[in-house]
């Protein structure tokens, strides 16, 4: 990913955990984009390897051990990494993170993301964002607007993260309706075009799709 002077950076997206490094020359992104990519394989490496389980904890282990994998298989002392101490390695190098959790049955192509910050931090927001969508939208709405009230999220109150998150709720009913109006009206327009039926029954139609 490139920007207007010239400068590349490195962006890998894992599990709703998006890393991506600052911007550099070109053979310095090249290099932590191998790094980043290497970091996803030994995420996901450690995910199957994992017990089966479904808890949420497992990708914070997962990404705990593919660090200490990293630090053992690249040199990056030379880089100004403080390699005994595992949770800065990616922050030294540059790499930043952030969530980004779609829930499509309530709030349709919109994604929950939340502020930029270390790996660990994102990590615990992920269990909890996770946590409250299997409870309910109830539970969902009131993590995400906690989420939104954290230091490095668009300043709001908590009545503007609350209207934020009421106002972007679609419920799937919903969802799924305004999906499927243009299609359910299309063959009886067809038909209507070919004279097979009315213009009275071809609006008769379209208003039983948008019911």
């Amino acid at each position: 990913q490139a920007n207007r002077q010239g400068l590349f950076r490195a962006k890998i997206c894992v599990e709703n955990v998006t890393l991506y490094s600052s911007y550099r020359a070109l053979a310095e992104a090249v290099e932590h984009h191998i790094l980043l990519l290497r970091l996803r394989y030994l995420v996901l490496q450690n995910l199957k390897l994992g017990d089966g389980s479904e808890s949420e904890d497992k990708l914070s282990s997962a990404f705990l051990a593919a660090t200490t994998q990293l630090v053992l298989e690249t040199p990056l002392r030379d880089a100004g990494v403080r390699v005994g101490e595992k949770n800065h390695v990616l922050e030294d190098l540059g790499i930043r993170a952030y969530l980004s959790v779609h829930v499509a049955r309530w709030l349709g192509s919109r994604h929950v993301t939340s502020p930029v910050l270390p790996l660990p931090e994102v990590l615990v927001l992920r269990r909890s964002l996770l946590h409250a969508r299997k409870l309910g939208w109830e539970d969902f709405r009131d993590a995400w607007v906690s989420m939104m009230l954290r230091e490095g999220s668009r300043k709001r109150s908590r009545q503007q993260a609350e209207t934020y998150a009421d106002e972007a709720y679609r419920p799937e009913k919903q969802q799924i309706r305004s999906q499927t109006k243009p299609w359910l009206a299309r063959p009886m327009r067809k038909r209507c075009r070919a004279g097979e039926v009315s213009a009275s029954q071809l609006e008769r139609a379209t208003q039983a799709a948008e019911q």
